[in-house]
């Protein structure tokens, strides 16, 4: 070892404060970068094992193929599976087990399937075997259990087969496929005897066909094929393409199964999903990166001025620029040697718990469908490289400009150690006002601000990276939640549609029902890009709704509740029904986040026109402009948060659509036995075509899924923000001590010791206030980006501000500041003024 690396060396050894700083910045930073990856892969992973669980295994679906092609698939040794699958409902054929309780559980899909695709489709535990011909059947059992059936292994059953009919809107029948409606007729054509060789746990891929049987030799022609290659990687689409098109198949409605691909982190041409999450992956990575140089760099700053004495006795002795750049360069490799490794397994640790806590959270909201899929830590080996890479990449730029600084190090300016101020008198003049307000130790503390010159700036953008990284990572969050709110918060567990002539008679039976918690209309009407005059908007709102218009969701509630909706807010609810183009309109886009007012009362007497104006042909007066928070009717559960909401009575709304058919939301605490009840009232009362449709499954998983989402996010924010303060914390104390000789010169002219800390006091004022003045508006402006990159063309999403944010920022980074200079200062207000004096630099 030479004798510069082994002088950096004995530098790091003495000055194992600035040492270990440093190595924790570079931990955390490591950690952060471990964390990101991982979380990435872990979450990659989960969708993966999720969608091979829900879909099956398989690559690409070809929806008919003859039987030639079907045998050059089978003798290719790309392939791993080649899954036939006759969907015997195209031909109508339905199974009827004859429910007589619920008739439309005794109701099934029957269709047939080779075994390559038994081997990538059934995914849920079974018992038996799968069918070997056209005479054996597996059979779902949940199927067998709700219809109260017998059947076990090895039973001989015989089931009715038939078609499905329904009525259309002119009352002539049509064959019907799907869920079960009221209403509906099964005209059996024949029965049949099987066979049951297996019976299957509840399995999601072929939940919609509780019956499966084998493919008989002479139905391959014609069948659907789900082809598997061997290995799912880059060349699979290119691989299966090939394949594809030697066999001559007609590609007319192929696709791939993009989600298998996505969740395998292939990066697809006609994937902009993928495209969009690996950018933003890249976004995250660079701020992350962004705020470790800056932590690590000011360290290595730091460590150049405290060995520039040192520096200038190297070049006196004949030590080169390289020399010296290459010192910096060496320290960084040997603080790297021990930063990367802990901070790669610190964020594996990190990520293993956070993990292991939100398992019983995940669990709970329904996002793991198996015991055997969860959230686990997945780290593939070539995340190794890219986290090392990068990392070294991080504290290479982290050292560039002290290496270029330590390398220009010449004996005079080790001697005059003035490289670090380098300012002209006149420019240290304070502006009057300065010492008016703040008085002596407020201009004293002024001028030391702009003498420290690199020092200040460091500070101070210390100050402002932290600002602008909180504020925007906590905006993106709060977007990304209040996005996800708007598509997902539906006040309403299930509901029902049934005809308009059955509407009161329903309401009035459903209203007797067990777990029914609130009940009311959901119809609704939708006018797009809805203009008014800009002069009607609240400040902020013009240039957002002004120039692009706004969605209206127009709801339609019975007229007794709209009755007293008005009268709540003491509107005179006659003019609604006096005129069929009026609506009630709502002044509020997003009540969950911070209720943002859009409209002046001014807008009411105005005229709304549509870019879909087929309900009216001189648009919708405003009648009425109503707070959300000015009244308590069940109705105001039918406003969508993101969209300018609006209402009409039940009466009207009939006049201004022919539909014959109304939707019925519940509100409920038990969803799955209210399902089952009102199956039972629409099927034994009479009802005509109607159905049920339960949204909580539904539901469940898209909250569960921002949960995740929000834990991440926020787990990010409070990494950045450690960073940050550890950042500023390593800043002021650095400057505090290489100011040591500074304060002890003041204290020999006669500062008091009250004088002294009002002059550090204002300074934290200074620091605080300029990092305030750059980094708010700096935020706002990354924030308006992100909410323009968010939201697109769409309005549905106002760009607000939350105040209360930004008033904790401006808090915390004075008690930053403060904490810093106290902490610093505590360590040097006993120093001595003539030991001080005499001690120099190292």
């Amino acid at each position: 070892m030479n004798i510069v690396n082994t002088l950096t060396l004995r530098h790091l050894k003495a000055n194992k404060k600035r040492t270990v700083i440093t190595v924790v910045g570079i931990i955390i930073s490591v950690a952060m970068i471990t964390a990101t990856c991982v979380s990435v892969t872990s979450l990659f992973n989960l969708l993966e094992r999720e969608t091979l669980y829900s879909h099956g295994n398989w690559h690409y679906d070809l929806p008919t193929a003859t039987e030639e092609q079907i045998q050059t698939f089978s003798e290719s040794q790309d392939l791993q599976y080649v899954s036939l699958h006759r969907a015997l409902q195209d031909d109508l054929w339905s199974v009827n087990v004859r429910n007589a309780e619920r008739p439309s559980l005794g109701l099934g899909e029957i269709a047939a399937a080779n075994r390559d695709y038994f081997d990538a489709f059934v995914t849920a535990p079974y018992t038996g075997a799968f069918p070997k011909d056209e005479t054996e059947i597996f059979v779902s059992k949940e199927f067998i259990e709700k219809n109260n059936l017998n059947w076990q292994l090895g039973d001989q059953v015989t089931v009715e087969l038939g078609k499905r009919w329904i009525q259309d809107e002119n009352g002539e029948s049509m064959p019907y496929i799907g869920s079960f409606m009221v209403g509906e007729t099964f005209e059996p054509t024949g029965k049949q005897t099987f066979t049951v060789v297996g019976i299957s746990e509840e399995n999601t891929p072929t939940a919609s066909t509780p019956i499966l049987r084998g493919l008989a030799s002479d139905e391959t022609d014609g069948t659907e094929v789900f082809l598997t290659a061997n290995t799912l990687d880059k060349n699979t689409e290119a691989l299966i393409n090939e394949i594809v098109q030697q066999s001559g198949a007609s590609t007319d409605g192929a696709q791939f199964n993009k989600d298998l691909f996505r969740y395998k982190m292939i990066i697809r041409e006609s994937d902009v999903f993928m495209s969009s999450m690996v950018s933003f992956g890249c976004v995250i990575l660079a701020v992350i990166i962004v705020a470790s140089v800056m932590l690590i760099y000011n360290a290595f700053g730091i460590s150049i001025s405290e060995r520039t004495r040192y520096l200038g006795m190297l070049a006196s002795v004949g030590a080169t620029k390289v020399q010296k750049r290459r010192s910096v360069y060496f320290e960084g490799a040997v603080l790297g040697l021990v930063g990367i490794p802990l901070g790669f397994l610190a964020g594996l640790a990190g990520m293993a718990v956070t993990f292991r806590l939100l398992r019983p959270a995940i669990q709970d909201s329904g996002l793991n469908i198996s015991d055997s899929i969860y959230l686990k830590l997945d780290f593939p080996w070539w995340i190794l490289p890219i986290i090392a890479v990068l990392s070294a990449v991080t504290i290479a730029v982290s050292a560039f400009i002290p290496a270029r600084r330590a390398s220009r190090t010449t004996p005079i300016d080790a001697l005059r150690q003035n490289t670090d101020v380098k300012v002209k008198a006149k420019k240290l003049r304070s502006p009057k006002i300065v010492r008016k307000i703040f008085g002596y130790e407020g201009e004293l503390a002024y001028k030391n601000m702009k003498r420290n010159g690199k020092k200040s700036r460091v500070i101070t953008s210390s100050l402002v990276l932290s600002v602008v990284l909180f504020l925007s990572v906590n905006t993106f969050c709060s977007m990304f939640s209040q996005a996800n709110s708007i598509s997902s918060d539906i006040p309403y567990q299930l509901y029902v549609e049934v005809s308009l002539a059955d509407e009161a008679k329903f309401r009035e039976e459903a209203a007797q029902l067990e777990h029914v918690n609130a009940m009311y209309c959901v119809e609704n009407l939708y006018l797009s890009e809805t203009k008014t005059d800009a002069a009607h908007y609240k400040n902020g709102y013009d240039s957002i709704y002004g120039d692009k218009g706004f969605t209206v969701l127009l709801n339609a509630v019975d007229d007794a509740d709209f009755n007293a909706l008005c009268a709540e807010n003491g509107i005179d609810y006659h003019i609604f029904y006096q005129n069929t183009s009026t609506i009630l309109l709502m002044n509020d886009t997003d009540r969950k986040v911070n209720s943002a007012k859009v409209f002046d009362d001014s807008i009411v007497g105005t005229v709304l026109h549509s870019e879909n104006d087929t309900y009216t042909e001189n648009g919708f007066t405003v009648g009425g402009l109503i707070d959300f928070r000015s009244g308590g009717s069940y109705c105001y559960t039918l406003t969508s948060p993101g969209v300018v909401c609006a209402f009409i009575p039940k009466s009207i709304e009939q006049q201004l659509t022919d539909t014959s058919q109304t939707l019925v939301g519940f509100e409920t605490d038990n969803a799955e036995q209210l399902d089952s009840d009102l199956h039972l009232l629409l099927e034994n009362g009479g009802y005509q075509k109607s159905y049920v449709m339960n949204l909580s499954e539904q539901m469940k998983m898209m909250n569960s899924t921002i949960f995740i989402m929000q834990v991440f996010m926020y787990g990010f924010i409070a990494l950045m923000t450690l960073i940050s303060v550890a950042n500023i914390f390593n800043t002021v104390s650095t400057s505090i001590d290489l100011r040591r000789k500074e304060f002890a010169m003041l204290k020999s002219v006669g500062v008091t010791p009250k004088g002294f800390r009002r002059m550090l006091q204002f300074e934290s004022l200074f620091y605080g206030l300029k990092a305030l003045v750059y980094g708010l508006p700096l935020s706002i402006g990354i924030s308006l980006i992100m909410w323009k990159a968010l939201v697109g063309d769409s309005v549905s999403m106002p760009f607000t501000l939350d105040w209360r944010i930004y008033l904790a920022v401006t808090v915390a980074v004075f008690l930053i500041v403060a904490a810093s200079m106290l902490y610093s200062t505590s360590k040097v207000k006993k120093d001595s003024i003539i030991e001080t004096l005499k001690t120099e630099i190292n």
